[in-house]
Formats: structure tokens, C-alpha cells, sequence
């Protein structure tokens, strides 16, 4: 068994602020830190599995167009990713 979030502008918000999503499982409370390459993976359409929930659980990015630009170009944490995934390859 597998649980699925779809993170929508807000919940990619608060991941791109803090670094980590705070949350609740079947254990208790847990801190899900992301990466700059999960948040690649993400930006990128990928699903992403995070471990650390009992059940695992699955992440995939919402369709929110170009505020995940925004939101990154803002992110005390992930900043650089902006720059990154805006330059032509």
C-alpha cells in the first residue's frame, strides 16, 4: 500500500520556504526533507517517493504552470534551481 499527495502552488510553497513538510503518519509526527534534486525531479514531472512515511508515499506536482518559476525564483532554499531550470540548454 502506497499513499499519493499531488502538491498543489500552496503545499509547493511551503516545501520551497522551509526545505522539509511537516506532517503526521501512522507513527507520529515527521519532518520530510526534499532535496534540491527532489525539487528538480519534481519541477521536472517525475514522481517522487519519500520513505520516510509508513506507508511510503508518493509526491507529484500539480499542474500550476509558471508560478512553480515564481516560487522557486522566491525560495530562500532553492533559489538556485530558478536560474538552473530556466537556462536553455
Amino acid at each position: 500500500m502506497e499513499n499519493r499527495i499531488i502538491v498543489n502552488e500552496l503545499l509547493f510553497t511551503e516545501i520551497c520556504k522551509k526545505g522539509f513538510l511537516s506532517t503526521r503518519d501512522a507513527l507520529g509526527n515527521i519532518d520530510v526533507h526534499f532535496s534540491k534534486q527532489d525539487i528538480k525531479d519534481l519541477c521536472a514531472g517525475k514522481i517522487l517517493e519519500k520513505e520516510q512515511f509508513e506507508p511510503k508515499t508518493l509526491f507529484a506536482l500539480a499542474n500550476i504552470g509558471v508560478e512553480m518559476m515564481n516560487i522557486l525564483k522566491r525560495s530562500p532554499i532553492y533559489y538556485g534551481l530558478y536560474e538552473e531550470l530556466n537556462t536553455p540548454s
